[in-house]
């Protein structure tokens, strides 16, 4: 019977141990579900109408008392927020910036007042913000 014999090189064998390593690594990060809720800012988009119809139900159910509503269509969470009443033209909502942060999606804005004179009518400023779908709650906070 003939001995078969293989001469391993050292280096092939660290080629292919660090290989595994890099595998394994990869694999195990993409699986984590942490990795998609990390902190800092996030995608958003102002949009505007004409609205899909789920998303159009929700601002006029908002929009004359103020607040906040959100829908989610396929990959995207519509966030609806209106100021509720205002007594004449000029009122606007500022979206000064949307981030992650803990547990929460955080929109700060601003409320743009009126300067001068402006036409006297009823207004419902209200924003529609398209982003990311999420699970995680929505904070509003103002600023001033």
């Amino acid at each position: 019977m003939k001995q078969l014999s293989i001469k391993i090189n050292g280096k092939f064998i660290l080629l292919c141990l660090m290989s595994m390593l890099l595998l394994i690594g990869c694999t195990a990060q993409a699986a984590n579900p942490d990795s998609e809720r990390k902190e800092g800012p996030l995608k958003a988009e102002i949009i505007a109408p004409p609205y899909q119809s789920a998303v159009e139900n929700q601002v006029e159910s908002v929009k004359k008392k103020g607040g906040i509503k959100t829908v989610t269509l396929k990959d995207n969470l519509y966030v609806i927020f209106s100021l509720g009443q205002r007594p004449s033209a000029g009122y606007k909502i500022n979206i000064e910036k949307v981030e992650k942060q803990s547990n929460q999606i955080v929109i700060y804005y601003s409320e743009q007042k009126p300067t001068g004179m402006a036409l006297t009518v009823l207004t419902y400023p209200t924003v529609v913000l398209k982003m990311p779908k999420s699970d995680l709650p929505i904070t509003l906070k103002a600023i001033n």
